[in-house]
């Protein structure tokens, strides 16, 4: 018998356009080496697609599977894994050293000498080189002649591969410099590359360096003679109408803060003489966020994902060159020690005389993630992250709180390579005070904002000037790459997937630190802060629930390295220094959810310290505790249990974290005691109530509420 899940395809733009997603299926069903499945739509048309495990397959449990196929239609799809040989005729696309990839209309060569570009794309039509460069502090980096690159095959199959190739930088004295990696995807029968692009600091000494150029340079043959470059001008005379612009002189397309869209750097690039009412001329430099360069035989295309929201960005073309730049000319990006940034450039090629708009549909047509995800029945019949306890969201049901749980996943995130995917915490801005920031005041000499003070002794900036000083951000605090990637799988829409990608991408690049020289920082989230990184690492603030949810959904590898690093940070943070006295509070309630996490995903080598913390609250003695809790909220004298409904912001994921572990772990010891415990949390949430102190949802209180419920069907939770 051969296993059968289910996805759902979303709108596609047009058939037969790559997909990537995950999907669950019981691990006990799962053939040992699997790598073929059928996609079969409603319709009968069907799909062969490529599979890749995501997550390790716990016995009894579930496995995450990575489908990778090209879509003949859209809507349900049933996913049958197929266990018999490899398909007649149909070689992996990439060599099994990474340093070939290749299929019939496409060839990229990945060089491991540092001397040489360490891409080659050919083509029928073309050849061309990608070669990153960059300079640090004003002085240009090049490779270490001695270090020759590191080529890894991360994915590879008969319909899609991608190879990592990772180079580092020196300047001119030899130190080390920003280090970068190359990730290049190809798909069969598909004439496009992704190439994401990553620079990473993680130069010991170096708290922060200014990055005044970063290219991804682009040298092509396309045939004898002169290139022409072909962009797409949308708002063309006053009637806005749609024109293809092809220019011989050198063209650049610019996103950055002086406009809300991408744009020619100079509006004679469009070679458009129309004259404009005044009132239309602010549309018309803006082009659509792709370039191409055209030759006598061969043509290129570029296109960025999120070419705007991650601004600054440039395309800039001029002869047979093509470049990508991540830090435009001019435009200087202060880089903090540990931070990573990666682009995803999207390369499509063909022959000359061929339809532009369609070369730059190819472009886009492999960025291949959020075009599918599980079906919802499918999530919660294997009961995938809680999702078989969750509301459904079926038509014509629950409209009012499904209507807001859609709005409150409607985040606002500012654009930027360091801001998109975070939220300013105003709250948090006007109590901790803020750091000096240039739009606030011009000058070294100019003096802070006014403060105000409240009875408690909080420090306050007023309201007015909030939106003016460098602002906390979040930090993806509770977690919110958990509540987009549940609001994902619990609709089956990727109404929300843009915002959970950027989250997700945010925590990885930013807020985690790939390095550091502050060993408390090192490989480690720092709580919300200004400028992201600014505050210590505690985990109180280290999820990894929302990163492993986002990994099975788009097989991202740098989201579960992330997890599984963060899960290490946990061990060492739990047994260093003062963190090591444990107390029955979030610290170690929030690392017990984050550890459980990792192991209800099949990572085992946590289960020791989720056990080790278990076991601490369960011989905890609550009755003797009469102190203050450390969180605001809280109250002197006041029991332990009751200080936990005051503080619910602080306790409910402790709970979570206990509910998840008795259905992964426990035993009926330690399942009559946290049954004991929820029932003394009901009853102080009702004295709460009687003496006029209302719980409120900003509190999480009606999360404690809502576990106690499903577990014991006491309808006094609710």
């Amino acid at each position: 018998m051969n296993p059968v899940s289910s996805i759902h395809v979303l709108h596609l733009d047009q058939p037969g356009v790559p997909v990537v997603t995950g999907c669950p299926f019981p691990a006990s069903d799962v053939p040992a080496g699997v790598r073929h499945a059928e996609v079969r739509f409603a319709g009968g048309e069907t799909a062969q697609a490529q599979v890749t495990a995501l997550t390790p397959s716990p016995p009894g449990g579930t496995q995450w599977l990575e489908l990778a196929f090209t879509a003949p239609a859209d809507g349900r799809a049933e996913v049958r894994l197929l266990t018999d040989a490899e398909p007649a005729g149909q070689a992996d696309l990439a060599r099994e050293d990474g340093g070939v990839l290749e299929h019939e209309a496409l060839r990229v060569e990945v060089c491991s000498d540092p001397g040489q570009a360490p891409l080659r794309v050919s083509w029928k039509d073309g050849t061309g080189l990608l070669q990153p460069e960059w300079s640090v502090d004003g002085r240009p980096i090049r490779e270490a002649p001695d270090h020759r690159r590191e080529i890894r095959v991360t994915r590879n199959g008969p319909l899609r591969c991608r190879v990592e190739v990772r180079g580092q930088g020196v300047d001119a004295t030899g130190a080390p410099a920003l280090s970068y990696r190359l990730a290049v995807e190809l798909w069969r029968g598909v004439p496009a590359l992704r190439v994401d692009w990553m620079l990473i600091h993680e130069m010991p000494g170096k708290p922060e360096v200014t990055v005044t150029h970063a290219r991804l340079a682009g040298a092509w043959e396309l045939g004898a003679g002169p290139t022409e470059r072909v962009l797409l001008q949308p708002h063309h005379t006053n009637e806005y109408v749609p024109r293809l612009v092809r220019n011989p002189d050198p063209v650049a397309i610019l996103a950055d803060t002086t406009r809300w869209a991408a744009h020619v750097a100079d509006f004679a690039m469009l070679r458009d003489t129309a004259a404009y009412n005044h009132y239309c001329r602010p549309g018309a430099p803006v082009t659509a966020p792709w370039l191409q360069l055209h030759g006598a035989v061969g043509t290129v295309c570029a296109a960025l994902k999120d070419f705007v929201e991650s601004r600054p960005n440039a395309f800039h073309s001029a002869d047979n060159r093509l470049d990508y730049q991540m830090v435009p000319d001019g435009a200087e990006l202060s880089w903090p020690q540990g931070r990573r940034r990666e682009q995803s450039l999207l390369l499509a090629f063909g022959a000359a005389g061929g339809d532009p708009r369609a070369l730059a549909g190819v472009a886009e047509s492999v960025f291949a993630q959020g075009r599918a995800v599980p079906e919802p029945e499918t999530l919660a019949a294997l009961r995938c992250f809680d999702l078989d306890r969750a509301l459904a969201s079926g038509r014509g049901g629950h409209v009012r709180m499904n209507r807001l749980l859609d709005r409150f996943c409607h985040l606002v995130t500012p654009s930027g390579k360091w801001d998109l995917g975070d939220t300013p915490n105003w709250h948090y801005s006007l109590g901790y005070g803020s750091e000096r920031n240039p739009c606030w005041m011009a000058g070294e000499s100019a003096g802070m904002p006014p403060k105000r003070f409240r009875a408690t002794g909080g420090l306050l900036f007023p309201d007015a000037v909030a939106g003016f000083v460098e602002p906390v951000w979040t930090n993806n605090e509770y977690d919110m790459i958990h509540a987009l990637a549940t609001e994902v799988m619990r609709t089956g829409r990727n109404t929300h997937f843009n915002m959970l990608r950027w989250a997700a991408r945010h925590n990885i690049e930013v807020d985690f630190l790939v390095y550091a020289d502050d060993p408390r920082h090192h490989r480690g989230t720092p709580f919300h802060s200004h400028f992201h990184n600014t505050k210590g690492c505690i985990t109180s603030h280290i999820w990894t629930q929302g990163l492993l949810e986002y990994y099975c959904l788009t097989g991202d590898d740098d989201a579960r390295d992330t997890a599984l690093a963060l899960g290490d940070k946990i061990i060492e943070i739990n047994h260093s220094g003062v963190a090591a006295n444990w107390k029955f509070d979030r610290e170690i309630g929030w690392a017990l959810l984050a550890l459980v996490c990792l192991v209800e995903a099949g990572y085992a080598r946590f289960r020791e310290e989720a056990v080790r913390i278990a076991g601490f609250f369960r011989n905890y003695d609550r009755s003797a505790f009469r102190q203050r809790v450390n969180l605001s909220g809280s109250t002197d004298g006041r029991s332990l249990a009751r200080q936990m409904i005051d503080c619910g912001f602080g306790y409910a994921a402790l709970i979570e974290a206990l509910e998840k572990y008795e259905r992964l772990a426990g035993d009926q010891a330690s399942g009559a005691w946290f049954d004991g415990l929820l029932r003394e949390l009901k009853a102080e949430c009702w004295n709460k109530v009687a003496e006029g102190e209302l719980p409120t949802v900003h509190n999480l209180v009606p999360h404690i509420m809502a576990i106690g419920y499903d577990r014991l069907g006491d309808p006094d939770f609710l």
